[in-house]
């Protein structure tokens, strides 16, 4: 198998469980071991599961991966763990994509495509690949779709900020390629989130950007970034890797925030009072708390907001952005009306988080660390981890 680059923007974090190692803390709420999986993967599919999709419907469970060696995806039948259809995208042609960052799953018939770094061209699909047609984003080549200031590139597409499918809406993340540690950046007319109309063909900005309390200073360009996840009521909960809250959308467009914090994190993060070499940036990453990601649990009705602990930062280790593979992982349990019931601490040297999702049977946690014993390009072991109460079995 070939190791491939990790896309800029997306977080190296490590999501650490393993039974019989976890604090449960004081809480009634837990995670613990169920079941797990193995994917045995060909030499066309990397083991870095770094956009993972689930889907399910009458006929089964089904994993979807962004296969960046192929430019393209791999479907998988999640109880039989087999390979239902590769495809690789054309980079020439009508249809063509450069490079694919992400994908929507509306159902397997319906699998939306998006490019890395913009939107000039989305592509609808089905599972094989077949009867492709192009959506071009009208506002991208012509004036008076969507205001002059409101800009389309730097969107992104992952497991940890997905594109959803909402009524006839897809809804985007966007990481912007400006300048994070200049504090003007950092402003209130930043957009972090865009919906595209598929009937219109229209772009419009959605109101969630910086959390005030962030603007006009400079931090680390990782507590910038967001994850956002959809509920049952069409409810959009976001959580900013800095901030020790998440924040929910209602409909009339402002936002409640809830607490969301490991125990663990006694005091906020501070801002930088200038810019700071690259060594440093790493070091202060490694040792802080990051919320990488925000998971919505719909089979139960809770949320799975995940943490980055943090770690003394080791500089003979990577001085880049596997350094922070190391850091030991926390899981914050929330439920309906977002309060927290559960923290669970992750065992080290077995999980990463690239390609945790949420399915019928629980919470999959693939066992990716180099560190983990059985670790093997050639396959993807993951592990279920079911919500209960402590001490059910």
């Amino acid at each position: 198998m070939k190791n491939i680059a990790l896309i800029a923007f997306v977080i190296g974090f490590v999501f650490s469980c393993q039974s019989g190692t976890e604090n449960q803390r004081t809480y009634g709420t837990t995670l613990s071991l169920d079941d797990s999986i193995s994917i045995e993967l060909d030499s066309l599919t990397s083991f870095e599961f770094i956009n993972v999709y689930y889907h399910e419907n009458d006929s089964g469970e089904f994993l979807i991966h962004v296969n960046f060696l192929i430019n393209g995806f791999n479907v998988y039948d999640l109880n039989s763990s087999r390979l239902l259809s590769q495809v690789s995208w054309p980079k020439s042609g009508p249809f063509s994509m450069s490079q694919i960052n992400g994908l929507t799953v509306v159902n397997l018939d319906s699998i939306f495509l998006y490019t890395r770094g913009d939107l000039r061209k989305i592509v609808l699909t089905d599972y094989k690949g077949d009867d492709p047609e192009v959506l071009i984003t009208k506002s991208n080549t012509e004036k008076g779709d969507a205001p002059d200031s409101f800009s389309f590139s730097g969107h992104t597409s992952s497991t940890r900020a997905p594109t959803i499918a909402l009524g006839n809406r897809l809804y985007f993340s966007k990481y912007s390629n400006f300048d994070y540690y200049q504090a003007s950046n950092i402003n209130d007319s930043y957009v972090a989130e865009f919906s595209y109309d598929l009937k219109t063909n229209k772009m419009e900005p959605l109101t969630i950007g910086f959390p005030k309390w962030m603007q006009g200073k400079i931090w680390h360009m990782y507590y910038l970034l967001h994850s956002k996840t959809v509920n049952n009521k069409g409810e959009f909960i976001y959580s900013f890797s800095g901030e020790d809250s998440i924040r929910v959308s209602h409909k009339d467009g402002t936002y409640k925030a809830y607490q969301a914090k490991h125990d663990d994190q006694m005091e906020g993060i501070s801002p930088y009072g200038d810019r700071i070499p690259p060594e440093q940036v790493l070091k202060d990453g490694v040792e802080s708390f990051i919320y990488t990601q925000i998971m919505y649990d719909r089979y139960r009705n809770v949320y799975y907001r995940i943490v980055e602990k943090p770690l003394s930062y080791d500089p003979d280790k990577p001085k880049n952005y596997r350094a922070y593979y190391a850091k030991p992982v926390g899981c914050i349990i929330l439920d309906a009306a977002f309060n927290k019931i559960g923290e669970v601490d992750f065992a080290d040297d077995t999980y990463i988080s690239y390609g945790a999702f949420v399915g019928k049977k629980g919470l999959y946690l693939p066992r990716l660390d180099p560190k983990y014993k059985n670790f093997s390009e050639n396959r993807v072991d993951y592990s279920i981890y079911k919500l209960n109460m402590i001490g059910d079995k």
